[in-house]
């Protein structure tokens, strides 16, 4: 990406060097560099601007939405989201509709206000179903689980998390599959039920070990330790949350 960015810029076409900068923030991005980054999508959003590729610049302001959320700076992130859903329906691009839509939910979750986190995440979903979005439908899905087990409504959290396994399994989205798992332990062990979430805590572990996910694996033996120390299992608890 930084050869094509340098031969676009030898070249002299703005347009493909802010849309190949957007790429490489989402690289960064997905290897946790997230002032890089930002440093970088904002690059790419300036080039969008002045050769005014509206399209792009949608989802870029996406991207940047998504990196202000790992950031925890949600207030930039609610800024960049709104634009960018805006320019979403201008250009009438359903899938980065959807995907702002998503990112609202999230910003809307890390301030607690979870009915309206859920009327987002709901929105995407029902978009994601139109569009026939397979993997995207199971990570909001996923999402929407989650946010129905913080709310403490189990029965409608299992169903929504069941429904992102089913897809999850189908597309052989290994990395969500192993979330999945995690959020489904999590739903057991509020409801007491500690085999059943030691099963899915167990298959989570797997997953993560095998992808090489160290964050989710260290999430995995903290609950792995919490149900032990439940069961008086003070020794193998003590192993598990020195591994996390």
């Amino acid at each position: 990406m930084q050869q094509a960015i340098a031969i676009h810029q030898q070249t002299g076409d703005r347009k493909m060097e802010g849309r190949t900068l957007n790429n490489l923030g989402i690289v960064y991005r997905n290897l946790g560099r997230y002032t890089l980054s930002l440093q970088t999508l904002q690059q790419a959003l300036a080039i969008s601007q002045s050769v005014n590729d509206k399209p792009w610049k949608g989802t870029i302001l996406n991207n940047l939405g998504s990196v202000y959320v790992n950031l925890s700076q949600y207030d930039k992130a609610m800024q960049a989201l709104q634009q960018a859903l805006t320019l979403s329906r201008d250009t009438h691009n359903t899938i980065l509709e959807g995907a702002t839509l998503t990112g609202i939910g999230e910003v809307y979750r890390s301030w607690g206000e979870y009915p309206k986190a859920l009327a987002f995440f709901q929105q995407s979903l029902a978009i994601y179903q139109k569009t026939g979005s397979k993997a995207e439908s199971g990570t909001v899905l996923n999402n929407i689980g989650q946010v129905y087990t913080t709310l403490a409504q189990y029965p409608q959290a299992l169903d929504a998390l069941q429904q992102a396994f089913a897809i999850h399994q189908e597309v052989g989205n290994r990395a969500m599959l192993g979330t999945t798992f995690i959020n489904l332990g999590s739903v057991y062990l509020n409801l007491g039920q500690f085999n059943k979430a030691v099963a899915f805590f167990k298959q989570a572990l797997t997953i993560s070990q095998e992808i090489g996910d160290r964050a989710k694996e260290g999430i995995t033996f903290n609950y792995l330790g919490r149900i032990l120390a439940r069961e008086n299992q003070f020794n193998e608890a003590l192993e598990n949350f020195q591994k996390h």
